[in-house]
């Protein structure tokens, strides 16, 4: 039954046409997702890309734990 149904919609030139649309335009979606992360180094220099998010992980995870008042004060400091 799937099959027939997979038939029948990839017989028609016109929904093949917006299945590949709808793929190309989740592959330039998913990559412009991926891509427009950004990252502020302390030194204030930016990064984009995938390794923003990578260091924006590492960032996060170096802060991770219980936050006391002493935890609160070195991380503004």
């Amino acid at each position: 039954m799937l099959k027939y149904e997979l038939k029948r919609i990839f017989t028609k030139r016109l929904n093949r046409v917006l299945i590949t649309i709808g793929l190309a335009l989740s592959v330039i979606l998913s990559f412009l997702a991926a891509t427009s992360n950004r990252f502020v180094s302390p030194q204030g220099h930016l990064e984009t890309g995938i390794s923003a998010t990578r260091k924006v992980v590492a960032d996060k995870n170096r802060n991770k734990g219980l936050m006391t008042p002493k935890r609160i004060s070195e991380l503004i400091t």
